[in-house]
């Protein structure tokens, strides 16, 4: 018998989650009708029926953001299988599929999923592209949407400015012509959101119409708007660093009433971007008999738009906000430093909000304590309590240029460092890896959907994180504070909006102390060297060392990038480059010298190596026993052929990447005044070493070729490799 699945992909704010409510409540009645609810999250576990978000499998699609700042969407892997596992006939709802926007890996989801299920049908709600948008941005404004938040901006107004990016979901001719074309057109229910094309005028009875299945519940209606005053606050708070809780206790008193809408003029200039895309989606797969697919009534919006503040609203969401703020749990000193020092700031532009701020702090200051230990600020102020400026050495990598050497030993020797003034701070330090302070930077790029490495297991919030540094380094009796983490090096290599969010929170964080930016830097041949035997030592396989040449970010070989980051939020003084030409002992003493920190006598650097490479002769076998695991096909080709040598073409793009490092590395150098006497390096350098590290003898044993391929389908691999993920 043919086994069924079936797929909700959303949109976003067309009846999702009464939609995925009523089918769990419908989880009995479901398996009846010969169909079983996926309902489990990634690690295994059932949603329970106290979760918030039951019925909605969005988990199984993560994010990144693409070169535009658009949200993209990624499949997990184990998607397919586990659907498989779930039941004979199949449902499952997630309207985080409708950021899947690249046709390649719909299709691969498509050929994973035909190898289970032999009828698959995809449902799909669109709502006109204005009335999309702004119920989708509204829905930025809370604290959990952050892929609604990057894609649309955020910002405190009805609709946002169209950007080209918008095209990308909002063009559903695009859009859901991916899915036909990789499902079958005959396999794509697309509904229009209006009254008048839903089954009783719902989305529930629809949804359950169109897929043939029976409620016997009865329709939930959940996820109400918000009212004009909390949209507006929302959006405007998730633009500040506030934890759940905090963000809970704000918005407690807002104001629901009301609604945040566009002036018409504005909601039509919106439409008519996607007008056009409409009408061939409807000549594509004929949703109705109108030219213009949708209707084209505009009058539920004003003549001027109502998202603006007034002198009466704006005063209301104030006092309300401050109702919020009054039952935050007790600010601490250097939150209270923080309010004092923006509040004066804020007397140029805007002398009554700042009058405001300082009258709400002004319980905690003049001449007494706060009847919860508070502080007096203004007293602290003039002894100079907060003023005690420090020296923070920050030292940012790069990768692979002795950093786990230098960590190692301020990490052993730090009741040395305490007694020569050198305070290596305890806090931030990953659960994995205890000598670095790896937890700033990571869960600064985890806040702004950053790329994490594969070893970082830690959940902390970067709110939490910064805290403690920031009262560590307060409280500290030390004038010169150390941190290290080469992990402040991927901050620079990211997207443009992760390293605009990113600086003003390390600004904030270092606020009130001078900051000093230690870099390291190394020829860009040794460097691309050094890590592809680095990277070989993680659990997925690599391409062969030309093309991971290609593949790798420039920033990690060119250090420009990150120069930039630093200098432009902590000044064009603030950076001490230093050629990575030293080891051992003379690379530590070397490192203590530019932070100019005499080590107490008979501290001896010791000339152990840390992080040690890896065997090239073992390089090439490794990598091979990796490609064979991996179960699809043409991933493993990917993996075993060679891109640069496919054709002309690629290898005169990859001639030309060299010739663009060698020529940014140089002038790099001449601005820096560094003496790198051997840097230029050439194809045929390449080739040599990936001749050394990337044997073509080298090849998998037929029986280890058999055994590896077996492994691959068996049904120990899965748990094979949920425990390895366990205990890594």
């Amino acid at each position: 018998m043919t086994r069924k699945l079936i797929i909700h992909i959303g949109n976003h704010k067309t009846g999702t989650s009464s939609i995925q409510n009523t089918l769990f409540l419908n989880k009995a009645a479901l398996l009846r009708q010969g169909f079983t609810l996926f309902n489990r999250n990634p690690d295994g576990s059932e949603k329970k029926s106290s979760e918030t978000k039951k019925g909605n499998s969005s988990r199984w699609v993560k994010y990144h953001v693409n070169q535009d700042e658009a949200p993209q969407g990624r499949i997990k892997k184990t998607l397919p299988e586990a659907l498989c596992t779930a039941g004979d006939n199949v449902i499952i709802s997630a309207e985080a599929l409708s950021w899947m926007f690249d046709v390649r890996k719909i299709d691969k989801f498509q050929k994973h999923l035909s190898k289970y299920f032999g009828d698959i049908k995809i449902v799909a709600y669109i709502r006109r592209q204005d009335i999309q948008a702004v119920s989708h941005h509204q829905q930025a404004c809370k604290r959990s949407s952050v892929a609604a938040r990057w894609f649309y901006g955020g910002g405190p107004m009805a609709l946002p400015a169209y950007k080209d990016h918008f095209q990308n979901y909002l063009n559903y001719h695009h859009r859901l012509g991916l899915w036909a074309d990789c499902f079958g057109e005959e396999n794509l229910i697309s509904r229009i959101f209006e009254r008048g094309h839903l089954d009783n005028g719902d989305p529930v009875d629809d949804f359950f119409h169109v897929t043939g299945l029976e409620n016997e519940i009865g329709p939930t209606l959940l996820n109400n708007s918000k009212g004009f005053e909390k949209a507006k606050i929302g959006h405007l708070i998730s633009q500040q660093d506030f934890s759940q809780a905090e963000w809970t206790i704000l918005t407690e008193y807002l104001d629901n009433s009301g609604k945040l809408l566009p002036s018409r003029d504005q909601a039509i200039a919106f439409y008519e971007h996607f007008k056009h895309s409409n009408e061939l989606l409807n000549k594509r797969f004929s949703l109705n008999d109108k030219h213009s697919l949708f209707e084209e009534d505009f009058s539920q919006y004003p003549n001027e738009a109502g998202d603006e503040w007034s002198e009466a609203t704006a005063n209301r969401a104030i006092n309300n906000l401050l109702k919020g703020a009054r039952d935050l749990p007790s600010f601490e000193e250097q939150d209270i430093e923080v309010m004092h020092h923006c509040a004066r700031l804020l007397k140029t532009v805007d002398a009554y909000s700042s009058s405001r701020m300082l009258s709400i702090l002004k319980k905690y200051s003049p001449g007494r304590e706060t009847p919860s230990g508070g502080i007096n600020v203004d007293a602290s102020l003039e002894q100079g309590k907060f003023l005690k400026m420090k020296t923070i050495y920050l030292h940012v990598g790069n990768f692979k240029a002795g950093t786990s050497a230098i960590q190692k030993f301020c990490s052993e020797h730090r009741g040395n460092l305490l007694d020569c003034g050198f305070d290596y701070i305890k806090s931030a330090r990953p659960s994995s890896n205890i000598t670095n302070h790896g937890k700033i930077p990571l869960s600064l790029l985890r806040k702004y959907g950053g790329h994490l490495p594969y070893w970082y297991d830690d959940k902390d919030m970067f709110a939490d994180v910064s805290k403690k540094v920031r009262s560590e380094i307060n409280n500290s009796h030390c004038s010169n504070i150390i941190i290290s983490s080469e992990e402040f090096y991927r901050i620079a290599g990211n997207k443009k909006h992760i390293m605009e969010s990113a600086g003003p929170d390390l600004q904030k964080l270092f606020r009130g102390h001078q900051v000093k930016i230690i870099m390291y830097v190394r020829e860009p041949l040794e460097m691309l060297k050094s890590w592809y035997n680095q990277a070989s030592k993680s659990n997925k396989p690599l391409p062969r060392f030309t093309d991971f040449f290609y593949r790798l970010n420039n920033s990690i070989l060119l250090p420009q990038r990150n120069t930039k980051f630093w200098r432009s939020y902590f000044g064009k003084n603030c950076l001490i480059i230093e050629p990575y030409s030293l080891s051992g002992a003379e690379h530590i003493h070397r490192f203590l010298d530019l932070m100019r920190a005499d080590m107490a006598p008979g501290i001896t650097p010791q000339n152990s190596v840390i992080n040690t490479k890896r065997s090239e002769d073992t390089l090439e076998p490794d990598r091979i026993s990796k490609i064979m695991l991996l179960r699809d096909k043409a991933e493993r080709d990917e993996f075993l052929d060679s891109f640069t040598f496919k054709n002309s073409t690629n290898t005169k793009q990859v001639e030309e990447k060299i010739d663009f490092i060698n020529r940014r590395f140089q002038v790099f150098c001449q601005e820096e005044g560094l003496d790198f006497a051997n840097a230029s390096f050439t194809l045929f350098d390449l080739i040599t070493h990936e001749n050394t590290v990337n044997r073509n003898d080298i090849v998998a044993p037929s029986h280890l070729r058999r055994g590896l391929a077996q492994l691959r389908d068996s049904e120990l691999y899965g748990f094979m490799k949920k425990i390895r993920k366990t205990f890594r």
